[in-house]
């Protein structure tokens, strides 16, 4: 599969699905957007593995999303 340079390719299950370019805002913060499997329409939202290693996560890890009212972005961390 040929993907155009401003995308990325995730693997779900059972096939591959292009999703939109990941763009590191600096150290801590990333902009990424979910794509949808098109088999079951579940959002994936693909993290690179620059952000989990920087990061700590790992597979396994439950994660937190928190909204940040001050920026209005939408904020994931690591349940404690």
């Amino acid at each position: 599969m040929s993907t155009p340079e401003d995308t990325s390719v995730i693997h779900t299950s059972d096939q591959y699905v292009e999703v939109s370019p990941i763009e590191k805002i600096n150290d801590t913060t990333w902009q990424i957007t979910l794509a949808e499997d098109p088999i079951t329409g579940e959002l994936i939202l693909p993290l690179p593995q620059e952000l989990l290693d920087a990061q700590g996560w790992g597979e396994g890890d439950i994660m937190v999303w928190d909204y940040d009212e001050i920026s209005g972005k939408a904020v994931l961390k690591k349940q404690e």
